[in-house]
């Protein structure tokens, strides 16, 4: 498996927090550019299921957990206190929701 297949990447918010509402950890957030950020997920077979269930409009997803999953998403991309990391091997920037998840600023 390539180094893009390990990662499934979106820009799509809603799809981004059912996936964390599924409990899918994200592995990064690249900001790259300011105005558009990207999720990434370790990819798995499970995962795209859920992706696939989700565009075919056949996915039921907890409302409260939906919403505190884009509610901790959005603090992920606008709270300049979430930590962020430049990935050197692809020059991007990245942001760990592990030193999220953990409190650490």
């Amino acid at each position: 498996m390539d180094e893009k297949s390990k990662y499934f990447i979106t820009d799509n918010l809603i799809l981004a927090s059912v996936l964390k509402s599924e409990g899918f950890q994200i592995v990064g957030i690249n900001k790259k550019n300011p105005r558009h950020s990207f999720f990434e997920f370790l990819q798995n077979d499970e995962l795209v299921e859920i992706v696939k269930r989700y565009w075919a409009d056949t996915l039921l997803v907890s409302p409260k957990r939906f919403a505190s999953s884009m509610k901790e998403l959005k603090t992920m991309l606008y709270d300049h206190s979430y930590e962020v990391n430049i990935d050197q091997s692809r020059g991007e920037e990245r942001r760990s929701s592990e030193n999220y998840a953990s409190g650490k600023s």
